[in-house]
C-alpha cells in the first residue's frame, strides 16, 4: 500500500499531524484502530511494528521490480 492511500485511510481516524506521526514510526494507532483498519482495509497488525520499512518495501515500484526478478529467474 502506499503512502498516500494509508494516510488517506489514517486520516479518517486522527488529524493530520497524528497520521505524519504514525507513518513516521513515532506513534502507532490505538488498538482499536488497529482492529478496524485490520477488518475495513485488511492492513495486517505487524505492518505497524515497523511502519517505515513497509512503506519502503511495499511500494509499485518495488513490487514491479520484483515481479521482473520472478519472470527473469522463472524464463
Amino acid at each position: 500500500m502506499e503512502r498516500t492511500k494509508l494516510k488517506k485511510i489514517l486520516l479518517n481516524y486522527y488529524k493530520d499531524c497524528s497520521a505524519d506521526s504514525i507513518l513516521r514510526g513515532i506513534r502507532r494507532p490505538a488498538y482499536a484502530v488497529l482492529i478496524e483498519l485490520n477488518k475495513k482495509h485488511n492492513i495486517p497488525f505487524d505492518v505497524w511494528l515497523d511502519i517505515k520499512s513497509y512503506l519502503k518495501n511495499n511500494t509499485k515500484n518495488n513490487s514491479k521490480k520484483s515481479n521482473l526478478k520472478i519472470n527473469k529467474e522463472v524464463s
